[in-house]
């Protein structure tokens, strides 16, 4: 009898501690389980500060080591005359599609306005581009905003410089001496003034623009400024002023030198500029004018725009080209800044690098009124 009670005894013993053990197997594989899952928590927040931490220190490092001239050049980009952001703009809406030769010619579209584009012509200049003038929209654009040279479609910004700094236009110039022989080196067309004449601000201002007479570029720089090269500052400050952007003059005429350039849509920016005086319209869409009697020509001198004296008629279909100031040099080629009125819609058109001769074609003028007649 008692060693059944002591096996009973014995057995409910093995049985308790087999208990105890079980429940301490399992508390300790929680807390096993619980320390891993703290730590695995505890690495990843660490991690994720040590990134950011990391992702911050890069920023700051950047912000602080920025130069100056980045900051500056950041600063010009957002900054803009308004006709240079309405430039942008149109030129960012409009679409390529066009029929005219595309491997070196990109036509774009307002997709807003009713007017549409489209040629199949094939033109000779290698630069080119044309302006809604109401809305600013692109309409065509070849090569539009790459460098060329200007040649005498300069004379416009020479003329806006002189009109905004000559109060009265019947005031008398006199020609200097000086100003014709480095004239006739090169060249130049002149209007037919001679050296020692006295001759209106006003007349010069015609000879300037329809002859494009580089006596009375040099003649009206000198009187306005002192000097044609303290002219040519004036010239430069007038072209940022008005959103030329892509430009630079030398000289008052439009004479061939590296560092004397534009582009075609600088060049369409200036002629909408200068279209706002009504000087500048009024001299422009003349044909011909008379300079009165002056000290060295009795009779006076006729004066006939070297556009209007090149063409038949102005006139094109639905149309026809109010003006234009024509350009050449060898190395700019033929160039017109002109504009023209269709349908009750103002253009604006200019073209450059035509590698035609001066002296017996109009490639040029032909382009323009290939590309106005393509206006629907």
């Amino acid at each position: 009898m008692s060693e059944m009670v002591n096996y009973t005894h014995n057995l409910r013993r093995r049985t308790g501690e087999k208990r105890r053990f079980l429940v301490r197997v399992v508390i300790f594989l929680f807390c096993t389980f619980l320390g891993f899952f703290c730590a695995y928590k505890t690495t990843v927040h660490v991690t994720q500060t040590m990134a950011v931490h990391v992702t911050q220190t890069k920023a700051a490092q950047t912000q602080r080591t920025e130069t100056p001239q980045t900051q500056r050049t950041v600063a010009a980009q957002t900054q803009t005359t308004a006709p240079q952001a309405e430039k942008t703009e149109a030129l960012q809406t409009n679409q390529p599609t066009s029929e005219v030769d595309t491997s070196s010619a990109t036509a774009r579209f307002d997709t807003s306005a009713t007017t549409q584009f489209s040629t199949s012509a094939q033109l000779n200049s290698a630069n080119a581009i044309l302006i809604d003038r109401d809305s600013w929209a692109v309409l065509f654009d070849r090569h539009g905003t790459e460098k060329m040279y200007p040649a005498s479609m300069t004379k416009i910004l020479t003329a806006v410089v002189a009109i905004e700094h000559i109060s009265d236009l019947e005031t008398m110039i006199v020609l200097n001496e000086t100003i014709f022989q480095p004239i006739y080196n090169a060249d130049a067309v002149t209007a037919g003034f001679l050296p020692g004449e006295s001759v209106r601000a006003v007349d010069l201002l015609y000879g300037l623009l329809l002859p494009s007479g580089a006596e009375c570029a040099v003649g009206l720089a000198e009187y306005v400024a002192g000097s044609e090269g303290l002219f040519v500052g004036m010239m430069n400050e007038k072209a940022r002023e008005i959103g030329m952007t892509d430009s630079h003059f030398t000289n008052a005429t439009g004479l061939h030198d590296e560092n004397h350039y534009s582009t075609a849509m600088d060049m369409a920016t200036l002629l909408h500029y200068a279209l706002a005086n009504d000087m500048f319209y009024s001299i422009i869409t003349s044909p011909r004018y008379a300079v009165p009697s002056t000290d060295r020509h009795s009779d006076g001198i006729t004066f006939h725009s070297t556009f209007f004296s090149r063409i038949t008629s102005p006139a094109f279909d639905g149309g026809s080209i109010l003006g234009g100031k024509t350009g050449f040099t060898n190395e700019a080629g033929q160039c017109l800044a002109s504009f023209a009125e269709k349908q009750g819609k103002n253009y604006i058109l200019v073209t450059a690098g035509a590698a035609g001769n001066n002296q017996t074609q109009t490639l040029h003028i032909d382009d323009a009124f290939a590309i106005y007649s393509a206006i629907r």
